[in-house]
Parts: C-alpha cells; structure tokens; sequence
C-alpha cells in the first residue's frame, strides 16, 4: 500500500467511524484489537487509527512514552492471536504526524483466502460494529452450503469454527441433517 498523505488521513479522521475506518483515542486491549482487524480482513479491509476521538473526530495523538506500547499491542494482536496470523499492509502500524500529533496506523487488506479469527471466534465488520459469526449461522450455512454472506462460502479443510467440528467426508453425507460430526473446516472466498 501507499503511505497515505497528510490530507488522505484527515479526510479519513474527519469521515469518523465506517465500515473500513476505525477510531482509537488509545490502543485498547490487544484481544479487542485482534478482533477489530480480523473484522476488517473478513470484510473490506480497512485502517486502525490510534491517537482520535471517536466521538469528536479530534486528533489527540499517541504520547511519545506510549508508542512503543501501542505498536505491540497492535504487533501481539497479528502475530499471536489472529489465526492464521495476519499481515498487515505494510507490516508493521505505521506512525503518522498530523497537526504535531503522532498518530498510529493499522493497514488491513481484505482477505481473498481464508476467515480470520481470533481466541476461536470468526469476526466480521458490519458498519461501524465488528459482530462474531454466530455459530448457527456458520452451522446452517456449513451443511446447507449456502453462502455465509456475499463475499463468503463454506468448504472443508483444517480450521475449527469454535466448537463445531464438521469432517469432510461426512459432511457430503449430512448436508441437509444438520448433524455436525468431528473433524475439521474452514471458510474460503468464492472461487478459491
């Protein structure tokens, strides 16, 4: 990705919270900060921007003592709890100046392979919310074959979905009993 401008990150401020912008005035736990961006990389992607009001859309900035602590919190969420491990786009949050204040910034790109989770629960964000996928709607969807939402469908493969386990071969066997059996999934893009 291109580092964003000056007037590129304002505009982005100043158009508060959307489906792909997320305001922080300070890093919040890592655990809630690996779910906000596995909700963007299930979705459309997006940006975390540490240092703003929510509400006011004002820029507050990270106190230099506190960056290094913002950075591995946002560093601890991709690394150690989003699985299969994230890669933010760059690698690593980047530190803008804005008006004297440094803010911190977290680039996720859409994923177009598999859904993103975190501490065992697939997350997605939905305007300016970032839900968990319920568990019955993964099930319906996992032996119907409908798809999760627009971008989503569900095939067999290796990663749990909380505490359902489908086995792929039974799965075939089961589509429309809605009786999971052990084994294992994941959920891949359409096409893939």
């Amino acid at each position: 990705m291109v580092k964003l401008s000056e007037t590129e990150l304002k505009a982005l401020i100043q158009g508060g919270e959307t489906n792909t912008v997320e305001l922080k005035v300070a890093a919040p736990r890592a655990t809630e900060m690996a779910e906000r961006l596995c909700g963007m990389a299930n979705a459309q992607g997006g940006v975390v921007i540490i240092g703003v009001k929510d509400s006011t859309h004002e820029s507050v900035g990270v106190p230099d003592k506190r960056i290094g602590e913002t950075l591995d919190v946002v560093l601890r969420a991709v690394r150690q709890m989003i699985k299969p491990e994230l890669v933010l786009d760059p690698s690593e949050p980047e530190i803008y100046t804005v008006e004297g204040k440094k803010l911190v910034v977290a680039t996720v790109k859409p994923s177009h392979g598999p859904v993103y989770q975190a501490h065992g629960i697939y997350w997605v964000r939905r305007g300016t919310h970032t839900v968990s996928l319920s568990l019955g709607k993964v099930q319906m969807n996992v032996t119907t074959g409908q798809q999760l939402s627009s971008q989503w469908s569900v095939t067999q493969s290796c990663q749990p979905v909380s505490r359902l386990l489908l086995n792929p071969t039974a799965l075939k066997r089961r589509k429309s009993s809605m009786k999971p059996t052990r084994g294992n999934m994941v959920i891949v893009p359409d096409g893939q």
